[in-house]
C-alpha cells in the first residue's frame, strides 16, 4: 500500500482557486460590454427625452437647445431650411454664435392685400442666427400658419440684424420677392412692431405684426 503524501494538498486548492477565479474574470469580461452598451442606450433616450439631440447623418453637431431631426424632415416632420442654415454656419458652437434662437409671439394687427389671413391672427416671429458675409440672422414671420416671410419654401429670410446684450433688436430686408426672393422686412423688435410687405405675380399685401412681449 502507497503512502498518501500530505503535502501536495496546498498546491491542488491553489491551483483549484486559480481557475475558479480565471474562470469568473472570463465571465465578467464577457458580459460587462453588454450591460455598458446597455447603459448607454438608456442614457441616449434618456437625454433625447429632455430636449437634447445628436448630430445628423452628415455629422453637423446640433445647435444649443435645437433638435437636429426638427430640420431634416423625416416621418411627420416638415424640413426647415433655415434651422439647416443655421446648422451649417453655427453648428453646436455658442461662441461662433451671434445670438441665441429666439421666437416672439404677437398678433398681425393689420393687412392689406391677397394673402389667406385675417387680422387679429396669432403670429410667430423667429430670429435664427447665422453667420454668412453679409448677414448675421434668419428670420420667419407666420401667421395663422401662414408663412408672411420669407418665401413658401423657406429657402429665403437673411437679413442683417442690430444685435445688444446678445439679443436682436433689429432686422431690415428691403427688396421684394422679385428683387431677392423674399417680401420686405422691418422688424423693430425694442418697439414691438414687424412689418412685412410684397409687390410679386404671386401675391401683394401689407401686414404688421405687434408683438406681446418686450425685450
Amino acid at each position: 500500500m502507497m503512502e498518501r503524501d500530505d503535502s501536495i494538498r496546498p498546491g491542488v486548492w491553489a491551483l483549484g482557486a486559480a481557475l475558479v477565479l480565471a474562470a469568473a474574470f472570463a465571465s465578467w469580461r464577457t458580459l460587462a460590454p453588454e450591460d455598458e452598451a446597455g447603459d448607454s442606450e438608456e442614457l441616449g433616450a434618456a437625454v433625447a427625452g429632455e430636449g437634447g439631440g445628436r448630430a445628423d447623418d452628415a455629422g453637423v453637431p446640433p445647435a444649443p437647445g435645437l433638435r437636429a431631426q426638427t430640420y431634416g424632415g423625416g416621418p411627420g416632420v416638415a424640413p426647415d431650411p433655415q434651422l439647416a442654415a443655421m446648422y451649417r454656419t453655427v453648428g453646436g458652437d455658442a461662441g461662433l454664435a451671434p445670438f441665441a434662437p429666439r421666437t416672439w409671439e404677437g398678433r398681425l394687427a393689420r393687412l392689406r392685400g391677397s394673402v389667406p389671413v385675417t387680422e387679429g391672427e396669432r403670429c410667430d416671429v423667429r430670429v435664427l442666427p447665422v453667420r454668412t458675409q453679409m448677414f448675421n440672422c434668419l428670420v420667419r414671420v407666420t401667421c395663422g400658419g401662414v408663412v408672411l416671410y420669407p418665401d413658401g419654401p423657406q429657402q429665403a429670410g437673411y437679413a442683417p440684424c442690430d444685435v445688444r446684450d446678445g439679443v436682436p433688436t433689429r432686422a431690415i430686408d428691403e427688396g421684394t420677392t422679385p428683387q431677392d426672393g423674399d417680401p420686405t422686412l422691418r422688424a423693430d423688435l425694442l418697439a414691438r412692431r414687424v412689418r412685412v410687405a410684397d409687390e410679386s405675380p404671386e401675391r401683394t399685401f401689407e401686414a404688421e405684426v405687434v408683438l406681446d412681449t418686450r425685450l
